[in-house]
């Protein structure tokens, strides 16, 4: 079975820097996978910036990039979004922090504004830095961080027939099911540990691509305070303050 650690020294994919192939493939799950035919996403393009660019983990399966370029053009009037983490040239498992992000499947998709009428400098494409849109108790939004325009964001991506599912926060979840009730959209978001000064976008196997590995589909809107209740528990809060993620939190994801 197909399995390299992130945290293995000898780890090679995050030392190559080309592509394989020309014919898109995934090989494996999100967390166990690798890619081939992947695409190198553009720094800037319409409705869209990548940062951290310097990580080389801005390529990805043809279907994810046109989901990214397509939102792009769609949610251009609001704000320019910003895409971090997507994967590496031929995917696999990446160093620190992540589990996912190996198939070429999965992008990060930040909670911050940046004017569509300007191109990021790429001073600001290494810099610039999230912020969470949470107050400080973790249980509620942060209402002088949370815009609007991230809710368009999400339930846009939510709504795309490619889309697996969609990792946010807890409280923004609540908050999407009070915006939104009943709209079937919100099963696809999915709470999970901090991403709160981000969301994570994780496509469907592309049809045809029998060598992907799928993962079980989400069943059911899950608004309740009972469906949100170990979210809110003093275990989880407890975790969420902590500065940086570790596992069982990306590592099962």
């Amino acid at each position: 079975e197909f399995r390299v650690s992130s945290a293995r020294a000898d780890n090679p994919f995050a030392k190559i820097s080309t592509v394989y192939g020309s014919t898109a493939r995934v090989i494996g799950g999100y967390s166990n996978g690798c890619l081939a035919g992947a695409i190198k996403m553009p720094k800037s393009g319409r409705g869209f910036e990548m940062v951290r660019t310097s990580r080389n983990r801005y390529y990805a399966h043809p279907a994810l990039a046109a989901v990214l370029v397509r939102a792009g053009e769609a949610l251009v009037e609001h704000s320019t979004l910003l895409y971090g983490d997507l994967a590496q040239p031929r995917g696999g498992p990446m160093p620190g922090g992540h589990a996912s992000h190996q198939s070429g499947l999965d992008a990060d998709i930040w909670f911050r504004t940046f004017s569509p009428k300007k191109r990021m400098s790429e001073h600001q494409r290494e810099h610039l830095q999230g912020a969470s849109v949470l107050r400080k108790n973790h249980l509620e939004l942060n209402e002088k961080k949370w815009r609007e325009e991230y809710a368009s964001q999400l339930m846009w991506f939510a709504g795309q027939p490619e889309t697996e599912r969609i990792f946010v926060n807890a409280a923004i979840k609540r908050r999407l099911c009070k915006q939104f009730p009943g709209d079937p959209r919100l099963a696809r978001l999915r709470p999970w540990y901090f991403h709160d000064d981000h969301f994570h976008l994780r496509l469907k196997c592309p049809e045809g691509e029998a060598a992907c590995a799928p993962q079980e589909p989400a069943k059911g809107i899950e608004c309740e305070e009972k469906d949100l209740a170990y979210w809110f528990s003093s275990e989880v809060i407890e975790k969420f303050s902590k500065s940086e993620p570790t596992p069982p939190f990306e590592a099962t994801l």
